[in-house]
């Protein structure tokens, strides 16, 4: 018998679920170790993204969606904080290294206002 789509589709299941290969939720793919890191994205007035990506010698290189970083390795999509990779089919993400900001309570001299 040929396959017939189901007449009720469950949209929460749907969103839980991988879809032509990219993982709904996102922050729940392992981060890669691949001796690479994430410098910076950008996205154009297009909204086309530019991920830049430092490798181990130090350089770095402009990548897009599509491009491949290394034998195994492309780059699936592009988020404002961290990059997709199918690495050996599996897919990971590599992300921004960002330090969490740190504010430190200053004492003010009261001598600099009342003049």
């Amino acid at each position: 018998t040929p396959f017939r789509a189901p007449d009720i589709i469950n949209v929460q299941q749907l969103a839980k679920d991988h879809i032509l290969g990219a993982a709904a939720n996102m922050s729940d793919l392992p981060l890669a170790s691949l001796g690479i890191t994430l410098k910076g994205i950008f996205f154009d007035s297009q909204n086309q993204a530019t991920a830049v990506v430092a490798q181990n010698n130090g350089g770095t290189t402009n990548y897009h969606a599509g491009d491949q970083l290394a034998p195994n390795i492309i780059i699936v999509k592009i988020l404002p904080t961290s990059v997709v990779i199918r690495h050996n089919n599996n897919l990971e993400k590599l992300a921004m290294p960002i330090k969490p900001i740190e504010f430190s309570q200053t004492q003010q001299n009261p001598s600099l206002w009342n003049n």
